[in-house]
């Protein structure tokens, strides 16, 4: 019934592990249907406690299976030199449904070395009973006030970080590891592409070198980083060596450089004289480009089929540079007028949707009028050509230097509106909802709109309802409350946790005087305790028999969930009820999730399944 949960360990040696699933190598656990405040101690004085647990899983684990124990307290205790380590998996603290901070050593009379997953702490004064390894990765810290004495005999050896803060003492010596190189091979490299690529160790080298053949050329090694930019392909092979004051360590790699990718880059000079040709290249290599000239025609400028960039794609000679991709450049020429000196260029209409004009071609300085051209559109009338796809420059003619496009513009023609009548009928349009975290698309939309817009429920705040939020207990009771028009109470009230003066005060009166909810057997009500399914159905049960609904649908139907055995006793009738009356549905898994939380959504949802199933019948 308390829930109390202690174990302690006196002066022995105890390993602990596990390989199952939810599973700690040390579980301090208390009951299902604890209330108050349970406490949960851990207690390890002298010897050494080490446990491990299998991958997501904790190796100590203090836990308090009861959502009715809200003043659970959790402690762990080390004395006399003791040891806890819990590198394999670290420790944890929870309640059902929220983490509860983690228990660490505290008072004057604390003793020993708590690891904490990867995180060693010296608390007290400690002096060390067995050899001791801090691995690569991890650390160790003496903290302020504690002390840590290693003896002659005994060994402290360092392969990750030893910590002592200001106001701590180590005394005795530290042996220190040599590196350990941990990286197992090198990315590849390009030959004229920037490569880099950091070398990683244990235990803090000082320095890093090349002592059996050669990097690549162009990379050199600086600290633990080779980088720079190779200039040859080539698989090499290379010893590294890492060092410190205490040893070093050498490891062989093998880095491969690979052939500059290429691209190809084909020329179409359209009858130009030029002499540029196609060929191979690099991404960003720049190529000198010359279209040369073309009797009876004048250039007009070059384009690209995928990618890449001129320099002036208007000059005849000028530079292309290359893209990741295949590509072709062409070199765009236009005739001249047979007199040799004139062009002829290129007038286009883009309707914008109307009827299709024909593109006009006349020589070069023509001035064409555009009122002459005038195209149609359905149910919009032709404002007047513009020299911009933005609409901004309107035009009436066109001085004809170069090919060139207009754009229409059109202005939708209003439909004749019949005259109304001197009385119309007052025609009252449902409230919609705007709330940015719901969407039409969403499950729950159509619950949403129907509890807002039958003032059921309201939004967290103007725009936004929060559909993924838990509901709480006294929510629901306002909820009740205002639809039955916030009725007076004369009920006392007796709950602990319900002040005189809050926002659902009246509503939870008013529900308990009616039958409609209850409290705890402690004396409180529950404010601001999540509301789970089965307490929804079992409030609305109550509230249908209330308001004197028919609430003997019976039927097996909720015995067909396969976590209906998990329903509470009281809410059976209820569930039953809520089931057969299609106020409430089943997870996508087949469970009815009876202990799960209700969220705003589903509130909504099993609102209007009440209203529609029940009170509109």
């Amino acid at each position: 019934g308390t829930g109390n949960a202690s174990l302690n360990i006196e002066k022995a040696t105890v390993t602990s592990s596990t390989n199952g699933n939810y599973a700690a190598g040390v579980y301090v656990m208390s009951s299902a249907n604890a209330t108050g405040s349970p406490q949960l101690s851990l207690a390890v004085n002298g010897g050494s406690l080490t446990t491990s647990a299998s991958e997501g899983n904790d190796g100590i684990q203090f836990y308090v299976g009861s959502s009715e124990a809200t003043g659970a307290t959790t402690s762990l205790t080390v004395t006399n030199n003791a040891i806890v380590d819990a590198r394999n998996g670290g420790i944890s603290a929870s309640r059902i449904l929220e983490t509860l901070p983690t228990p660490t050593p505290t008072g004057n009379n604390s003793s020993g070395i708590v690891f904490d997953g990867t995180k060693g702490t010296v608390y007290g004064n400690v002096e060390l009973q067995d050899d001791l390894t801090i691995n690569g990765g991890e650390t160790l810290t003496v903290g302020k006030d504690a002390s840590l004495t290693i003896p002659d005999g005994k060994t402290l050896t360092n392969n990750g970080t030893v910590t002592t803060e200001e106001g701590g003492t180590l005394t005795g010596n530290i042996t220190d590891a040599p590196p350990k190189i941990t990286t197992e091979s090198l990315n590849e490299g390009t030959v004229n592409a920037a490569y880099n690529q950091t070398l990683a160790a244990d235990n803090n080298p000082t320095s890093w070198s090349v002592t059996n053949g050669a990097l690549p050329n162009g990379l050199t090694l600086e600290n633990n980083t080779i980088s720079g930019t190779p200039t040859k392909a080539g698989n090499y092979t290379f010893t590294v060596t890492a060092t410190n004051d205490n040893g070093s360590d050498s490891k062989e790699f093998t880095l491969s450089i690979n052939e500059e990718t290429k691209y190809r880059l084909t020329v179409e000079l359209n009858g130009g004289n030029g002499t540029t040709t196609g060929d191979e290249y690099p991404e960003g290599e720049k190529i000198s480009i010359d279209a040369g000239t073309k009797s009876g025609y004048r250039f007009t400028g070059w384009n690209s089929s995928n990618g890449g960039s001129f320099a002036d794609a208007s000059s005849a000679s000028t530079t292309f540079t290359m893209p990741a991709n295949h590509t072709t450049i062409t070199a765009n020429w236009k005739k001249k007028s047979s007199g040799g000196s004139v062009f002829f260029w290129d007038l286009k209409f883009d309707t914008n949707g109307g009827s299709d004009i024909n593109t006009v071609t006349e020589w070069e300085y023509s001035t064409i009028d555009l009122d002459e051209y005038v195209p149609e559109k359905e149910g919009y009338k032709f404002v007047g050509w513009y020299a911009d796809e933005d609409l901004t420059k309107k035009i009436d003619e066109v001085y004809l230097t170069q090919d060139t496009t207009v754009y229409a513009k059109w202005e939708k023609i209003a439909e004749e509106v019949p005259e109304e009548p001197d009385e119309t009928e007052e025609i009252k349009e449902p409230e919609t909802i705007s709330f940015k975290d719901v969407k039409e698309s969403d499950w729950f939309y159509e619950a949403v709109s129907y509890a807002v817009e039958n003032g059921l429920m309201s939004g967290m705040s103007e725009d936004i309802f929060a559909p993924n939020t838990p509901l709480t207990r006294e929510m629901l009771a306002v909820v009740l409350y205002n639809v039955e028009g916030q009725p007076e109470s004369t009920e006392a009230n007796t709950f602990t946790d319900v002040k005189g003066d809050m926002w659902y005060t009246e509503a939870i009166l008013w529900a308990n005087e009616n039958g409609i909810v209850a409290g705890y057997d402690n004396g409180a009500y529950g404010v601001g305790d999540l509301i789970t399914r089965e307490q929804f159905a079992t409030i609305l049960y109550r509230y249908a028999q209330f308001k004197g609904y028919d609430t003997t649908q019976g039927g097996m139907a909720v015995r067909e969930f396969s976590d209906y055995e998990n329903i509470s006793d009281y809410a059976r009738p209820a569930m039953a009820w809520a089931v057969n009356a299609g106020i409430m549905g089943g997870m996508d898994d087949g469970t009815l999730m009876p202990q799960g939380k209700a969220t705003r959504a589903e509130a909504a949802t099993m609102l209007m399944n009440f209203c529609e199933n029940m009170v509109e019948k």
